[in-house]
This record gives C-alpha cells, structure tokens and sequence, in this order.
C-alpha cells in the first residue's frame, strides 16, 4: 500500500509539472502577486501497459489549452500518450503508455485467424500499444464509422476487413453489398463470390439499399411470424440458414445531398442488426449533414484515422485522433463500445489483396444487375413466392 502511494505522489508530481511547463491554470491577481490555479488531478490507476490519469479543468480553463500542449506532455512522460476530452470540456483521461506502436504491421491471416475465432462475427482491427493483435464482434457493436483525412490508410483498411473476412467466412455464410463512389478501392471485390452488388453510382446504390431494406423486412416478417427477436432464433427453429450480409460504402460523404439514400441508411442503422444486416460507412469527414441521426445513435463503433483539426475530431466522435501524423501510415484510434483504443492497423498492398482473394473469384464475371430488388431467385436462405 505504502509503495503504491508513493508511485501515485510521484506519478501526480510528473503531471503536476505538466500543467506548470505548459501554463494550464487560471490567474488571478491578489494586490500585487499573480497566482495560479492547476487543474485538479482525480485519481491515477496503474493497468498492465499504462498509467491513466484522470483530471478536470476548473471553470474557465479553455479545453484548447491542454491540446496546444501536447508538446509538454510528451517532454514530461514520452511521445506514447493518449489525451481524450470528455463530454462536459472539463474532465480529461491522460494514457501514458509505457511503448509505442509499431510504425508497420503487416497483413498475417494465419496470426490474425487464431484471434478471429473468438468472436462471432470478427472484425480485425490491427495491433495494440501492447503489441497485441486486436478485434472486435461486430454482432455485439452492431454497425461501424470509418473516418479520416485522404492518404492516412482508411481505404486499406476496408481492404483489410474485407479480404480478413473472405478468408474467414466462406461465400455462403457472409455476403457482401459494396458501394464504391470513387471506383477506386472496393471494386477490386466486385467478382468475388462473397460479393453479390456493387454499386459506383447514387442510383445504383439506391436501388441496393432499397434491396437491402427489403430483405431486412423480410427477416422481420419471418421473425415476427416465429416470434422471436432475432434471425439466429427463426434458423434455431426452422433449420433455413440466413447469411451475414456486409454493406459497405465508401466515401459515403459524396451521398450527402441525396436524401433518399441518407434516409435509408439511417433505416438501415436503426433496424438492420437483429436481422444480421451490419453497416459500415467510410468517409473523410463526419460531416453532421451527413451522418445526423446516424452516427451518434445507432453506429456502436467509431474508428478514425488523422482528422485535420480538434473539431473534426470531436464531429468524427474520436477525440485525440487529431494528434496523430500524417506520417503515421494506418495509425488509427477506436472508439469500440466506449473502450478507446489506439491501433496500427494492417498495411496490406493491393497486389497481395489480388493474389489471397483470387481463389474466391467467379469463374465467370458477374453481369452488373442494376435491377436487384427485382431478383427472382433465392437469395439469403428466403425462398421466392414462386416456390
């Protein structure tokens, strides 16, 4: 106990002197001296790979104040911190972590799998500041953000989820429904079997979310018919197996003026989970005329990579991911369920992406039918009415 005190009074002395280098106080005057007021430090917890701070501003501290002095931080401690401010602009987490991120980590499926099987449906994330490969259950957090300035690793990453889970599911269990408004990245997916649309237009990315939209209805019609709650529970029951369905779209912030789609996404987000039906939305800026209504309440997990500024950090929902550098190749920050998390994400070049996914390529291209929602056949375990 008396150790721990000691380290606790000598780990508050190191933050302490923080606030003094970088002049985070509140002055005031007393007849001729000028006095200075320090934030008050809450309490400090010793974890397996960090030391956590918790302290709070007092009123009238302007939370810039602690950012612009980010620089001392890291002459006090080391350049591996984390600072996250929370909702009230007062109280902030410091993380001190004892090393730093690998500046490079490649794509090791067979590593990557051994962490995969503990979740149900996985989705990859990269390695930690314990050099620990990480994931996450995208059943349990439902649907996901992606943000980030052009050229820090966003669109590898897709690239990453994508081929992590082609080599993990086979076509039957999972399916994908890929919208690519650059015609740059996700394309490179368009004739695998796990991918059954993709969409590089407004319309033809309308007519698939319509698409998707519908068969969410229609698992719901079998799970209201079953009574149950979930998908999983009507497969219990009736044997018929009902595919993970995987949309993803790519700078979706090229669909802000088009209200149709923003508002079937947001149906989507809102109702789409319990029909195993998951969302991902990647854009370089979460901008709230595109994601209002959407991100703050229905998507369950927020990864950004290097946001320009503070507010664009605050809009993107990851406080701190303006402090990393654009030289930070795939350095990204998750908000996972509330848990932060600082990662590298894995660097995976798109000729490796070509030669993994090619023994799950069609043998024959795929027509592009931009008519989906008029499909006849038997899609995602439902039986057509003709049958």
């Amino acid at each position: 106990m008396f150790k721990e005190y000691l380290m606790k009074k000598k780990a508050k002395s190191k933050l302490n002197k923080c606030f003094r280098q970088g002049n985070i106080c509140l002055k005031y005057k007393k007849e001729e001296r000028t006095y200075r007021l320090f934030p008050k430090i809450l309490n400090v917890r010793f974890d397996k790979d960090c030391t956590v701070y918790r302290f709070v501003l007092l009123t009238g501290i302007h939370p810039d104040t602690v950012y612009k002095n980010t620089f001392v931080f890291h002459q006090v401690f080391n350049p591996h911190i984390h600072l996250e401010n929370e909702s009230d602009d007062k109280t902030f987490t410091l993380k001190v972590y004892d090393k730093g991120l690998p500046s490079y980590t490649s794509f090791n499926f067979p590593a990557f799998k051994e962490i995969m099987k503990k979740y149900e449906i996985p989705i990859l994330m990269g390695v930690d500041q314990s050099n620990q490969i990480r994931a996450f259950d995208l059943k349990k957090f439902h649907h996901v953000q992606i943000t980030g300035v052009t050229n820090t690793g966003k669109s590898v990453y897709l690239k990453t989820i994508l081929t992590s889970l082609i080599l993990y599911f086979s076509s039957e269990d999972i399916h994908f429904y890929l919208g690519d408004m650059k015609r740059t990245e996700l394309t490179l997916f368009k004739n695998i079997k796990h991918t059954k649309q993709t969409a590089t237009n407004l319309e033809d990315l309308l007519i698939m979310l319509l698409f998707l939209k519908q068969e969410v209805e229609k698992r719901y019609e079998l799970m209201e018919a079953h009574e149950v709650s979930h998908i999983d529970e009507v497969t219990n029951l009736t044997k018929i197996t009902f595919p993970i369905i995987i949309c993803m779209i790519d700078e979706f912030g090229l669909c802000a003026q088009n209200k149709e789609i923003l508002k079937v996404v947001q149906d989507l987000t809102s109702i789409a989970r319990a029909a195993n039906v998951y969302v991902f939305l990647s854009l370089q800026r979460a901008d709230s005329t595109v994601v209002s209504g959407i991100a703050k309440n229905n998507l369950g997990v927020k990864i950004s990579f290097k946001q320009s500024n503070q507010i664009n950090a605050k809009v993107a929902g990851v406080p701190g991911v303006e402090q990393l550098k654009l030289s930070e190749k795939g350095r990204a920050i998750m908000d996972i369920g509330s848990e932060i998390k600082k990662i590298q994400t894995p660097l995976i070049r798109t000729e490796e992406v070509k030669e993994l996914i090619s023994p799950f390529r069609q043998k024959e291209a795929k027509k592009e039918n931009n008519a989906v929602v008029q499909q006849e056949e038997k899609i995602f375990g439902i039986v057509s009415e003709d049958e």
